[in-house]
């Protein structure tokens, strides 16, 4: 099982290497050919001629994806939103479906992994042990935290006039905080306080979530306010 699990990451990070650097030439070959060229052009001869066939196919094929995936989530959500437009504005319903749909995904991939993936067995990759609940908690993540900052950039907090780099260093950032203030919120609640686990999870949830939203809203993702709300504030 250890050789499969490590057999199938080596394989994992090396699609995701071998997709940066095409999607990566792809962007510097469009910002070059956008700054040298007047009008827009489609996405099949925005690519310079340098680059492989195989890399015109690939980034047509994944923005294809990308936008097939964006619709059809946009589509669930108008459905939904109707029942909720009195209690919260659009924005707040996205970040809350969003964000409880990827929770749930999250609690799936790990009770999968915790029972039959791992089958309650501690995990070995030969310099390191992963108790198998750790080890759950790890592989939930690493596929819930690519798929969260996916929906938070396109789904949720549109129009951000940051880098992708930079909205994902401080979308990791405010990941690693929200855990942070997780832990010490139970400590608290549980260890100094005396509080059953439950109903403490569940206030430290409501906890987090509103910092998540806020820090996402104005740090991860922060979208320029209009020149004239600008002057507005000024005067």
């Amino acid at each position: 099982m250890i050789n499969t699990f490590n057999t199938f990451r080596c394989g994992f990070f090396y699609f995701l290497y071998k997709a940066h650097a095409v999607l990566y030439r792809l962007r510097r070959n469009l910002r070059i050919r956008w700054q040298s060229s007047g009008p827009p052009l489609t996405i099949v001869n925005e690519i310079d001629t340098e680059t492989p066939k195989i890399a015109t196919i690939f980034a047509a094929f994944m923005r294809r994806i990308h936008h097939t995936i964006r619709k059809s989530i946009f589509a669930v959500l108008d459905v939904f939103y109707p029942l909720f437009k009195r209690f919260m504005p659009l924005q707040t319903f996205h970040y809350a479906a969003c964000g409880g749909g990827n929770t749930l995904l999250s609690l799936i991939i790990y009770f999968l992994s915790y029972n039959f993936i791992l089958k309650k067995e501690v995990l070995y990759l030969g310099f390191i042990a992963f108790k198998p609940h750790i080890a759950a908690l790890f592989i939930a993540f690493f596929i819930t935290f690519p798929i969260g900052f996916y929906l938070s950039m396109f789904v949720v907090f549109k129009g951000s006039y940051l880098k992708r780099r930079v909205q994902f260093f401080r979308y990791f950032l405010v990941v690693l905080g929200s855990m942070t203030i997780n832990y010490i919120c139970l400590k608290i609640f549980v260890e100094s306080f005396g509080w059953y686990p439950t109903p403490s999870q569940i206030l430290t949830t409501g906890i987090v979530i509103c910092f998540s939203y806020f820090s996402q809203r104005h740090f991860s993702f922060k979208v320029i306010k209009p020149v004239q709300d600008r002057e507005q504030v000024s005067v």
